[in-house]
């Protein structure tokens, strides 16, 4: 994750933090007014208000860091989400050391005093918080994930070879033109072949296929038909002709940024 935002969200949970432990220590007397503290109650009392504390801590600590993924625009990918929990599990323990010194601060005419419904609310966040990451990512719109973070599932082996290729040549630092858009197209025609079931299909075949089943508006074939055209028009691209490729930087950006596109939308079509 973006470094100033992983501080953030350490920063707005360390202050949140900061404001609830006054609170919580009211809340602990309040639950044993009237008990004696040698009594068994007086344990109990305060093992059930900190496990109760823990787990608003850890739905506040969760509603922070969605809030600051949602408002500096980022996507909640998988590797969003790990980064998130990771934050989250090093702010709970922080949580959990203070809790826990507090249960023995107030426990101490009877030793550590219970802790078993505390210990119960940290097993039951660590259980629940993964699934909660699972529902972000799930419901994120997919149009908002990076491609590179789209082709990482292994079926799109093929394709996301082709992009690393096509990137390589064109932002290396000796670029290669030509082959970063003969491997820009590549990769939109692999992709092309995963969706279509066809894995022998030209781009050209492909794009028959997915206006033949309706699967793309024919509007947005369009972007697939410009590469292909540009394919085929173009001696050396498809099989290394005799002929000399010859791209500039211009023309090799933007096949790239096509291919990039196209991609985009194959990958929709795929989902779907």
């Amino acid at each position: 994750m973006d470094q100033a935002l992983d501080s953030i969200v350490h920063g707005l949970i360390r202050a949140e933090r900061s404001r609830r432990k006054t609170p919580t220590e009211r809340a602990m007397l309040q639950a044993t007014e009237g008990v004696n503290v040698g009594h068994s109650y007086y344990a109990i009392a305060i093992d059930q208000q900190a496990a109760q504390e823990y787990e608003t801590r850890a739905n506040k600590w969760l509603e922070i860091a969605k809030r600051a993924v949602s408002e500096s625009g980022v996507a909640w990918t998988r590797d969003r989400a790990a980064e998130v929990a990771h934050i989250l599990s090093t702010e709970l323990l922080v949580d959990w050391e203070e809790l826990v010194a507090l249960l023995r601060a107030k426990n101490a005419a009877r030793g550590n005093g219970r802790m078993a419904e505390l210990d119960g609310a940290k097993d039951r966040t660590q259980a629940e918080l993964p699934h909660q990451f699972e529902l972000l990512v799930l419901a994120q719109d997919r149009g908002r994930i990076p491609i590179a973070e789209q082709l990482l599932a292994p079926r799109y082996e093929a394709v996301i070879h082709a992009r690393r290729k096509a990137r390589s040549f064109l932002d290396g630092p000796q670029p290669d033109y030509p082959n970063a858009a003969k491997e820009a197209v590549s990769a939109v025609e692999q992709l092309a072949r995963i969706v279509t079931g066809k894995p022998a299909a030209t781009l050209g075949d492909a794009i028959k296929e997915l206006r033949a089943e309706g699967r793309v508006q024919a509007p947005l074939l369009k972007g697939l038909e410009e590469l292909w055209g540009w394919t085929s028009d173009t001696p050396g691209v498809r099989h290394g002709a005799s002929s000399v490729l010859i791209v500039d930087a211009a023309a090799a950006r933007y096949i790239v940024a096509q291919g990039d596109a196209c991609i985009g939308l194959l990958l929709s079509v795929d989902a779907a």
